[in-house]
Formats: structure tokens, sequence, C-alpha cells
């Protein structure tokens, strides 16, 4: 990627605006996807607790620094915040959590892991609605929280010698966690250094009443300078509910919902929603949209090749996983009207240029949806190669809607998959487009022209063995990424 053009080109674009109050800036020059899986910033493509499932979390810090890290979960319908906190991670620490259906019908938070956090207690902490569409109540609300994507990102090292660095310590098993410490840390905090590489993280999602499983790992982005690891921003902020400045929306996050322009903004930020994924981390990053750009660019494809598996002899389903963890930072939903906002289209922003192609369609629970009308966005194959007739330039248009849509091949009538349980943003697709088993282009320059959708695309198999043993059955699941056939083209 020419990232010299891309940042010129958002400097052009907009007006510079002084930053809030100073950040400290690293090395870098740039934000890179690093296919071993190791960074500064991870995305966890795809969580839920429906049907059963619960998904676990295994983060961890493989560097010999040890690290301030921010972790947030968002809502598949329109990436809205669900619950967001801190944790600190000793060198070589790891951290992990369950999140599972509680009994209000809302995912919780569940862990025994030691490590220190803000807020201080973690274990129990039930997601929030609060940002969610408020016509809808009950368990359609619920429904909303239990599908989603997770951000993680490190906001600084915590530096040797720092009452911080005493109060985490895992020297000698449990970390003190000193409250006097950790609730005095301050924006940009002097007990933390630039964030260096070394957060990893895996996910497993687990059905038990099913006996299926599956699992994957984070996308990891990697600021880097000349190709080569190197120190980010410092990007912490106090995990409180103070009020942000209209200066600090426009230093430190691109979040439509937080534009304080044409009256906003429309969603009250406080300094726990940041740093977000559009927090500035690289020092050429001239606006918090220019990241949001870069980030999407990193993930952008014209087409993507996917597989599946359907075959009715051993009660084979499959889900694609089409998660856009970008398109928080260049579009999103006011349930006011509903009515979709979008930094270039409302502000005028023009160097947010992904996600133009979004249909102005909104769904009846208040997601902003995609719809397809000419051209078929899916053409499926057999295994041997040979395409349904269906599969033909007057094919049926397809809308498919949410930060992570979630598409069923031969799914069944009912609300939810057979696969995943997915009904939270779920696009069932006809039996008849699509041959026994096979695999499909999904031809995403239909809905956002050559620069692609910046999307991560995982495709989740369920097949069932009726005979194991003698009176026994089993029941398998794979997980696996779809394959990027055609990257986008720089904007």
């Amino acid at each position: 990627m020419n990232r010299t053009y891309l940042a010129f080109v958002a400097a052009v674009a907009l007006s510079t605006t002084a930053l809030a109050q100073p950040q400290p800036q690293g090395a870098a020059t740039s934000l890179e996807l690093n296919p071993h899986g190791i960074g500064h910033m991870l995305i966890v493509p795809y969580f839920s607790t429906q049907g059963g499932n619960a998904t676990l979390l295994n983060l961890f810090n493989a560097s010999a620094t040890s690290k301030a890290v921010k972790i947030r979960f968002r809502g598949a319908g329109n990436g809205d915040d669900l619950l967001s906190f801190q944790v600190f991670l000793w060198r070589r620490e790891a951290w992990t959590a369950n999140i599972s259906t509680g009994a209000n019908g809302l995912p919780v938070v569940t862990t025994s892991d030691r490590s220190c956090t803000l807020p201080a207690v973690i274990n129990g902490e039930p997601f929030r609605t609060t940002r969610l569409n408020p016509a809808l109540s009950g368990d359609a609300l619920a429904n909303q929280a239990r599908e989603g994507y997770i951000e993680i990102s490190a906001m600084g090292d915590v530096i040797d010698g720092t009452p911080l660095l005493t109060a985490i310590a895992q020297s000698f098993g449990t970390p003190p966690c000193t409250p006097t410490v950790l609730n005095a840390l301050t924006r940009f905090d002097a007990q933390l250094a630039l964030p260096t590489t070394g957060l990893m993280a895996n996910w497993i999602l687990i059905n038990v009443p099913q006996t299926t499983t599956w699992a994957g790992e984070a996308v990891a982005y990697e600021a880097r300078n000349n190709g080569v690891a190197s120190t980010g921003n410092v990007t912490f902020f106090p995990q409180t509910t103070v009020p942000l400045t209209s200066a600090d929306v426009t230093s430190y996050t691109s979040d439509p919902l937080f534009n304080f322009a044409n009256g906003g903004p429309i969603v009250v930020p406080r300094s726990m929603d940041l740093p977000d994924l559009s927090t500035p981390y690289s020092s050429t990053v001239t606006s918090p949209q220019d990241q949001a750009t870069e980030l999407s660019f990193d993930i952008a494809a014209l087409e993507t090749v996917v597989e599946y598996l359907t075959d009715p002899t051993i009660q084979a389903s499959t889900d694609w996983v089409v998660s856009m963890p970008t398109r928080r930072y260049h579009t999103a939903v006011d349930y006011r009207g509903p009515t979709l906002i979008t930094n270039r289209g409302t502000f005028g922003d023009a160097s947010s240029v992904y996600f133009t192609g979004l249909s102005a369609t909104i769904s009846a629970s208040g997601q902003s949806c995609y719809l397809t009308i000419v051209y078929p966005l899916i053409v499926a194959y057999s295994r041997e190669g040979n395409t349904p007739l269906k599969n033909d330039p007057d094919f049926r248009p397809v809308k498919f809607c949410g930060m992570v849509s979630v598409f069923s091949v031969h799914g069944e009538m009912s609300a939810s998959s057979p696969t995943l349980h997915a009904s939270a943003t779920r696009t069932r697709l006809e039996e008849g487009d699509f041959p026994t088993d096979g695999s499909a282009k999904l031809s995403w320059g239909l809905v956002e022209g050559t620069k692609g959708l910046p999307a991560l695309v995982r495709q989740f198999a369920r097949a069932v063995n009726p005979s194991v043993a003698p009176g026994v059955s089993g029941t398998f699941g794979a997980a696996t990424a779809g394959r990027t056939s055609r990257p986008g083209v720089l904007p």
C-alpha cells in the first residue's frame, strides 16, 4: 500500500485540528496486517452466545514488557458498544474469559483470571444494551447483544520501576492491583511508554448441548516503520464516564455518533469510549478517519472465495460470517430516525471513502443494510466446477445487514441458522441456488466498487456422524478463513 499517498490524500481532504492534548508519538509510520497473528491491535471477527454457544477468549502478552490493554465488545447490528474494560498484562502473561448467556438473556463475562483490570471486577459483568436500538425490548433487544465482534488494542507499555508496574506485578502469584494506583491513572499517563508489539489472541466458539466447537486466531494489526515492528502512540484514556469534548472527538475518534457537528453528538462520548480502532496510532496519521481508512484498506477485498458443506447424509450446514470491524468508523445508525449517519455524506469528510455504496435501507431492527440489485453477489460452484442456472445476471438481489453479517447456506426457514444459531444479522440463502457441497465467489465489488469491501470472512461448518460407535453419534465443527482472491484497489 502507498501509505504516503494515503496520508497525503487525507491531509488535503481535511482541515487539520490541533490535538486536544499532546499524545506521545511512536516511531511507526503504518499499521499493517501481520500474517503471524502478533501485533498492537487485534480483532476477533465474531463472538456468539446464541443457542447454547459460549465464546472463550484467550489473550496473551507475548512480549517481555508489561502492557495496558483495551478490550471492547461491539454488537453485530451496528457495532454499538456493549462492554469495554482495561486489562493490565504482566510480561508473558495471559488473560482468559468465557462469554455466555446469563439468566437475563444478556451475555455475561465469566473469568477467574487474576490479572488487574479496570473496572476492578470483571467476573459476572453483563453486557449493556444502553446504546442499542431503544425501539427494541425484551429478548429482541438482548438478541442484538448476543452476537458481535471484539476489538483489542495495546494502549502503552508499563515502565519499569513505576508504581503501576508494582501494582500489576505477577512475580509472587496474585498481583496487588492497588486501587489507589490504578484509579489514579490519567490520560496518556507518564507511567506508560510507547507500546511495542506482542499481543495475540485465540477464540473458541463452543456449543455444549451440540458438543460442537470452532476455533481461530484473532487478526493482528502491527505498527511498523519500513516494514519492521515499531512503537505506536500511547493511547491510554481513563476508564471513566467523564464526557469527551468536541476537540477530543476530532482528535481521537471517527465514530459518527460522537461527532459534535450538525447539532451533535448523537451519543454522548465518554472517556471510557477511547481508545478505539480509529484513535491515531502512527506518526503519519493526520486524523482518526485517516487511520480508519488505512485499516479498512488493509482488509478490503473485491472478491472472497469461500467453501461450504451441505451434504444431507451427514446433516451438514454452513454459515459464512462476514465481519466488517472498521465500518463503525465510517457509518452508523441514529436510532431516533432511524437514520443512516455517514462521515462522508453527513459531515463531508472526503477521507471516508469506504462503505459509501451502502444502501439507505435500514432493517426492522434498525440495522444498516447492503442491497445488490442486478448482478449476483454470490456465485456458487459444485465440487466439479458447475454453476446452477439460477446464477445468471437476472438472479434475485441479495440483501444483507449488520456490521457482522451471517449468510446461511441451505439454512432452515426458522429465525436462527442450524450451524451457529445466528439470528441477529442472519441472511438465509436459498437451497436451490447451491449444489450440495462446493465453493462460492463473493463479489464485494458489486456493493463497494473497485476499492473493495473491508471484511474478514470466516466459514463455519457443522456435520453429524450418527454412528461414530455403536449407540454413539458425533457432532463436528470446522472453522476456516475465506480467501481474498482479488484485493481492493487504493481509493
